[in-house]
């Protein structure tokens, strides 16, 4: 049976919303009968030959192509990048709207705001957050960023301006939602979970509480059957 892997990359494994994300995975292979493994970059081997992807397997290796060239997979990750200067937005200043989109549908949205007057509200930096509703313009915009950047999974930030029009502030790849669970009273790692599962060739999958149930449904059926003769 084809199982699911959790990729990631070994120096943010400690974060947050990757312990979460593998424990919403791991429940959900573990009721589904799914093999599920926890595999991090630098243990992985990506064959490529003639520039298609041969195999993939978990063991420490390197990349091997035909050119008989090999690169480390963390060294796949590039460190350098230019500056990014961004317009500043006084009427948002220490205010934003952190939106989370899974699968190309919002899941929620949370106003953070600084509370040392400071212009980053994140609340890791001590700003606090607070479930908000999102218009429909701002929820067509950070869907629209995600599927521009491809991202499945993101946490997408915008400015409010004084007219109420929304602007993208940032991208996040690996969002982190301990304070927007709290706030928007959400499980993001299990949405994130049932996404991956949704998207996996993995065939027909039967949850073992679902199965469970139907199981008593039968004997339950059985035993009606075997009092009035049915």
């Amino acid at each position: 049976m084809l199982g699911l892997w959790l990729l990631t990359d070994r120096r943010i494994y400690a974060d947050y919303p990757q312990r979460e994300i593998e424990r919403a995975l791991a429940q959900r292979c573990q009721r589904r009968h799914v093999p599920f493994r926890l595999v991090f970059m630098d243990d992985l081997v990506i064959t490529v030959e003639d520039g298609r992807l041969v195999s993939l397997n978990a063991r420490r290796c390197c990349w091997r192509g035909t050119s008989s060239t090999c690169w480390s997979c963390p060294h796949l990750v590039r460190h350098d990048a230019p500056f990014l200067f961004q317009k500043y937005v006084r009427e948002s200043h220490g205010k934003d709207v952190r939106v989370i989109v899974v699968g190309g549908r919002v899941v929620g949205s949370m106003l953070r705001c600084a509370t040392d007057g400071r212009m980053q509200s994140n609340c890791s930096l001590g700003g606090i957050g607070v479930m908000c509703a999102l218009s429909e313009e701002g929820r067509r915009l950070a869907v629209q960023v995600s599927n521009i950047l491809g991202m499945d999974v993101c946490g997408i930030d915008l400015l409010v301006r004084a007219d109420g029009s929304y602007c993208v502030c940032e991208a996040n790849a690996n969002v982190g939602f301990i304070a927007f669970d709290r706030a928007c009273g959400l499980d993001v790692a299990g949405v994130i979970a049932d996404y991956a599962l949704s998207l996996a060739p993995i065939g027909d999958i039967t949850d073992i509480t679902d199965s469970a149930a139907a199981t008593r449904r039968r004997a339950g059926a059985r035993l009606r059957r075997g009092r009035f003769g049915g």
